[in-house]
């Protein structure tokens, strides 16, 4: 919800005067300036902090370090795997190394189709940051197959890694399309790699297009 570093601040202090903080929220500009407002302010208080911040998003910072990449659907895994390791009772330093190195093997792709204008566009933000691929073909499987091969060639796998699916829908997009396209990706993906997990849901659906958001 974008809360402000006070806000962040008072969060913080009620609940980490025990463990202390994890900070986890996605790479944009507004988000990391009031999360280091709010992790300067416990630190004073001898809170102790960890903030990682979420860069899953390939079509963002293209050429650039992977730290300057933009968040996208990814959190709310890294969120999911933040909370098992609290509960698992590890510390706050051995959760976050979790965290960050679950975060760097990460890729997230975001894909809207256009009907009335018959184009898909893969890369686009959600502030309306243009995508940097666009095709007229409008097959779904098609699509699933050139999402698996991006995602795939930025992350580059190991042959031995086990990988997880996510199909994130966005508003417009139904709950069988979801998992049609989920169908077409981890076939194409299973090719060549062991799939151990795959999930559909809209934990990220704040465009109000029909598309998704593929995570690996």
């Amino acid at each position: 919800a974008a809360p402000n570093a006070y806000c962040l601040y008072e969060t913080g202090r009620y609940l980490g005067q025990e463990k202390g903080v994890l900070f986890l929220y996605n790479n944009f500009a507004g988000d990391f300036l009031n999360n280091d407002m709010a992790q300067e302010l416990l630190e004073m208080e001898g809170i102790g902090v960890e903030s990682i911040a979420a860069t899953d998003d390939i079509a963002t910072a293209v050429g650039e370090d992977r730290g300057s990449r933009n968040g996208r659907c990814g959190i709310a895994l890294l969120i999911k795997i933040a909370g098992r390791c609290a509960k698992l009772g590890m510390s706050l330093g051995e959760t976050a190394a979790i965290v960050r190195k679950a975060n760097d093997r990460l890729g997230t792709l975001s894909m809207a189709v256009d009907f009335q204008k018959g184009k898909i566009v893969y890369g686009n933000g959600f502030s309306g940051e243009p995508g940097f691929r666009t095709e007229t073909h409008m097959d779904m499987e098609r699509t699933a197959i050139e999402a698996m091969d991006l995602l795939t060639e930025d992350l580059n796998p190991q042959k031995n890694e086990e990988l997880v699916l996510l199909v994130n829908r966005l508003r417009y997009t139904d709950y069988s399309d979801g998992y049609r396209m989920a169908a077409f990706a981890h076939k194409h993906l299973s090719k060549n790699y062991k799939v151990a997990k795959v999930r559909v849901a809209n934990y990220s659906n704040i465009l109000d297009t029909y598309g998704f958001k593929i995570l690996e």
